[in-house]
């Protein structure tokens, strides 16, 4: 469990924090990069378990879950995640089309899946709907 804070040389704080849980440590330093591009505060979970407590501990607006990961999967974690913090939107991320996994991923709570590889400006677009604000200077 990583706690991953935007230290930016502005006095300012981050207005979002997003946390990014991902098993995969390549995708998550891929994330962090773009993300901490936009100023936000970027957090980063191993697990789908680890994503339950820092939704138990922080201030989290936005969650990136990667759907298969050990400990627990990302279903999982949603379906939890969203029984006691309903307001939180999550983005899962798969590496695989499958409807299947993909409609349970939805039933769990999940907002908005995107498939690995994405695009920046994708990511940033399902972001900023999730948030529900305009994209500004991408």
């Amino acid at each position: 469990m990583n706690k991953q804070i935007n230290n930016s040389h502005s006095e300012k704080k981050p207005q979002i924090t997003i946390l990014v849980t991902e098993d995969n440590i390549k995708i998550f330093r891929y994330l962090e990069l773009i993300l901490m591009k936009k100023n936000y505060n970027v957090i980063h979970a191993n697990n789908g378990l680890e994503a339950i407590k820092f939704v138990e501990e922080e201030v989290i607006d936005l969650i990136l879950m990667d759907i298969k990961m050990p400990i627990m999967d990302g279903i999982t974690a949603c379906r939890i995640i969203k029984k006691n913090n309903p307001s939180i939107p999550i983005i899962m991320q798969s590496g695989y089309i499958d409807k299947e996994v993909h409609k349970q991923a939805l039933d769990a709570g999940s907002k908005a899946i995107v498939i690995k590889p994405y695009s920046r400006l994708e990511l940033f677009e399902i972001i900023e709907q999730q948030l529900g604000r305009a994209i500004d200077n991408l």
